[in-house]
């Protein structure tokens, strides 16, 4: 059967680019796509650290977390270990998530990624996070920051009168995170 006929009788398969024949039988195959979570989750704010990492992300639905995550570290593993010509987990235990549902809490969760790296650098601006994004010293599309920055507009909360910056909110504020945080922020998954 030439590929013509293939096409008059199975439309849905146009367009596919690679023909398997296995015993008089052909086979379209598709090149696997890799999934795209352009619209179902926006990346508030990361932090990158030697043995762990942080994510902000503000999602759509329920379920698009999980996929995600599951995604993300099966790639980074498998890149992780083909570069380094390793096999097996690289991250130990499951990633934790937890639904916010206050604005302060998001706030000072934000506050505490975005302060994460500064064990290892002097000025944290100069971290592997998005704390620049929020200075204004670099311009990532992805980073979805304006949701963490409406805070900052004079009157939206109450709490925040005194504050007059991100940076202060961030670099400044007396109040540690951890405390306002309380049992979310754990160094170590048990």
């Amino acid at each position: 059967m030439t590929t013509s006929a293939v096409k008059g009788l199975l439309p849905y398969l146009e367009g596919v680019a690679t023909l398997h024949t296995l015993q008089g039988v052909t086979f379209k195959g598709m090149a696997r796509q890799p999934k795209n979570y352009h619209e179902k989750i926006k990346l508030l704010a990361y932090c990158l650290m030697p043995n762990h990492f942080h994510l902000l992300i503000q999602q759509t639905d329920s379920e698009v977390i999980a996929e995600f995550m599951q995604s993300l570290t099966t790639r980074y593993t498998m890149y992780f270990n083909k570069r380094h010509k390793r096999v097996g987990a690289l991250f130990q235990g499951a990633y934790r998530a937890v639904l916010i549902q206050e604005d302060a809490y998001l706030l000072h969760l934000s506050r505490y990624i975005h302060r994460n790296p500064s064990e290892y650098v002097d000025d944290i601006s100069k971290g592997y996070s998005s704390y620049a994004d929020y200075l204004g010293l670099r311009q990532t599309s992805w980073i979805e920051k304006r949701t963490i920055l409406a805070f900052f507009k004079e009157g939206t909360l109450t709490s925040l009168r005194h504050i007059n910056s991100y940076q202060s909110f961030v670099e400044q504020t007396e109040i540690p995170s951890e405390e306002f945080l309380g049992e979310l922020v754990i160094e170590e998954v048990g």
